[in-house]
């Protein structure tokens, strides 16, 4: 069978969203034409060479999301009349991809839609964050994230914001609703984030078309052999951090560590690689843990699968929300760590999605907040105990895919 892709990011252009995509995609046993952008933005700086047998690319050099959108369809709207496709499938990342799902069910209502929702489109708590939590005049209300679930309430709380703010949100909820409404099937990456979306009253009635299907690892990709030399246990967080994801605890654990146990602080090693705010390095000057610490700059993805394989512990770091407790994330890098064999580091809460999947998969939970007891479980790492005897198969791209495919595209729910 042959399915109609859209997705902003997508090989050569690389981020999260395009490698997960790119994963499913490469194990799955149909075939698909995938309508990407050539645009660097929001991407990582560097381009990946990556190509799967079974996917044909077909990308479309704009900036612009909107003109994007339109191409899109076109593209669907010529293919269709060659292939006459049975499903398309829509990433939300970003989420005016739904635009894509929506335009072409009206032109096209016999071929089912599948919506992929890798974030809450509505009620994202990035977005919750900037755009409510922080607004003053809301603050003062008091609002709490809970009472976010009944439409009455939506529209009081919508009604409060400064114009630009209210356009912005109304137009993610009306784009969620129509598509938890009319998409055939949802997908998401998170079971929390299933908890999360469906905790809304007008939302309970979409669920039972919503499945997980969770991010996966590819083991084509890593490199056959692990670097075991060095007499210091390095610990390496690859990716991006931003003022939601910052190892402040994790970083004072390590101070204290290089105070009351220099020997054992001694024998830790840590890099950080990746798109890093320099308020990192500030915080690490701030903690003097600059012999202990290094910063590395971005790599490309399969340089980045590398390098987990040649540490021998990764550094998870979870965003952090006040209003929700448990972060709803599951990060692909997460699952790239399981993948690589080697022991998960979490930095998160007891509560959250990743906490789940690192205690799951061997890994060692460092909860926010407990910095002395983060500073003894630093204390007792050693290189013995840093490799995972066995990688989790339930991650494998192949497993996925397989169940993607089963579910999604054979499943008996089909027209």
């Amino acid at each position: 069978m042959r399915i109609f892709t859209a997705s902003w990011f997508f090989p050569p252009n690389t981020s999260a969203e395009g490698m997960v995509t790119y994963k499913l995609l490469k194990h799955s046993k149909h075939q698909y034409d995938v309508c990407c952008s050539k645009s660097d933005q929001w991407s990582y700086a560097s381009k990946s060479q990556l190509q799967a047998e079974n996917v044909t690319v077909y990308p479309i050099d704009t900036d612009d999301i909107h003109e994007w959108v339109k191409e899109c369809i076109r593209l669907f709207q010529k293919l269709n009349k060659k292939y006459h496709y049975s499903y398309v499938m829509t990433r939300s990342m970003p989420p005016e991809s739904l635009y894509v799902g929506k335009k072409i069910q009206q032109i096209a209502p016999s071929v089912q839609w599948i919506a992929s929702m890798a974030d809450p489109v509505f009620r994202n708590p990035y977005e919750m964050d900037a755009y409510i939590y922080q607004d003053l005049y809301l603050r003062k209300l008091r609002l709490h994230m809970n009472f976010i679930k009944h439409p009455s309430f939506i529209a009081f709380l919508l009604g409060q914001l400064p114009v630009p703010k209210f356009q912005l949100l109304t137009r993610l909820y009306k784009i969620e609703q129509y598509t938890l409404h009319n998409a055939d099937k949802i997908i998401m990456p998170s079971k929390k984030q299933i908890e999360y979306v469906f905790q809304m009253r007008r939302n309970r009635k979409y669920k039972s078309k919503c499945y997980y299907i969770p991010h996966s690892y590819d083991q084509d990709l890593y490199p056959s052999k692990k670097e075991t030399a060095g007499k210091h246990i390095l610990i390496t967080y690859v990716g991006y951090l931003d003022d939601k994801r910052m190892p402040y605890d994790f970083l004072a654990a390590l101070s204290h560590l290089k105070k009351i146990n220099p020997q054992a602080a001694e024998m830790l090693r840590v890099q950080f690689v990746g798109n890093i705010s320099g308020q990192l390095m500030d915080a690490v000057h701030a903690f003097f843990l600059g012999e202990l610490v290094t910063v590395r700059d971005a790599v490309s993805y399969t340089q980045s699968l590398a390098i987990m394989k040649e540490s021998d512990y990764l550094l998870h770091i979870d965003a952090q929300f006040d209003f929700i407790q448990g972060s709803i994330f599951c990060a692909s890098k997460l699952i790239d760590y399981i993948g690589s064999g080697n022991k998960v580091l979490a930095l998160t809460d007891a509560f959250s999605e990743a906490a789940r999947v690192t205690a799951e998969n061997g890994g060692i939970v460092l909860e926010r907040g407990q910095v002395m007891k983060i500073a003894e479980q630093l204390a007792g790492l050693s290189k013995d105990d840093a490799v995972c005897q066995k990688v989790n198969e339930t991650y494998a791209a192949e497993t996925v895919a397989a169940y993607f495919d089963k579910t999604m595209i054979e499943g008996e729910n089909n027209r």
